[in-house]
């Protein structure tokens, strides 16, 4: 790991930065072939309560919130 961020020189972040895309775009390809993504039982395959889906909503945006004011909070300003 060290020696790629020396060779790209950048710092850990800014691998991540780059790396995490190209993760979900594997994950998103490899997924289908292991998982019965649209069949019964899939994500796809079954009905969502409103419940849960409200539940996902509120979840996603209490998290979303929490990293946005931690990354505004402690992270230094980058100019």
């Amino acid at each position: 790991m060290n020696e790629k961020q020396k060779e790209l020189m950048c710092n850990s972040m800014q691998l991540l930065y780059y790396q995490a895309p190209l993760s979900a775009v594997f994950v998103a390809c490899v997924i289908p072939v292991f998982e019965p993504v649209f069949s019964k039982g899939g994500i796809f395959g079954t009905e969502w309560s409103l419940a849960a889906v409200v539940r996902i909503v509120v979840f996603f945006h209490v998290k979303f919130a929490e990293v946005f004011w931690v990354g505004v909070t402690f992270l230094p300003a980058q100019r």
